[in-house]
């Protein structure tokens, strides 16, 4: 039997003890750039609500990322969504297709 997906998994999770006990030599960490929102809303045409709707959030929150004075901005899988839809407008209309 090859246990090369239990190695990997186990291997990922050493790093990942090692990790939250102060070692961060064995671990790459990604970091998502913080994106401008409201430029990248206007960038897309569209107004808050179709923004929200298009990420599936709500248009309060979409305006509370947009204040300048806000400390609150994406995180987790919706600050990659937001990465990937300035990287690549065009995935735009797949996500459009997509049901509710």
């Amino acid at each position: 039997m090859d246990n090369t997906h239990f190695n990997r998994m186990k291997t990922g999770l050493e790093e990942a003890i090692a990790f939250m006990n102060g070692d961060a030599t064995r671990v790459t960490l990604h970091k998502v750039p913080i994106l401008n929102v409201k430029a990248l809303r206007q960038d897309l045409g569209m107004t808050q609500n179709q923004f929200a709707q298009l990420i599936g959030s709500t248009q309060q929150t979409v305006a509370s990322w947009e204040q300048t004075s806000s400390q609150r901005c994406p995180v987790g899988p919706t600050q990659k969504l937001l990465f990937l839809l300035r990287q690549n407008p065009g995935i735009v209309q797949d996500l459009q297709q997509l049901p509710n």
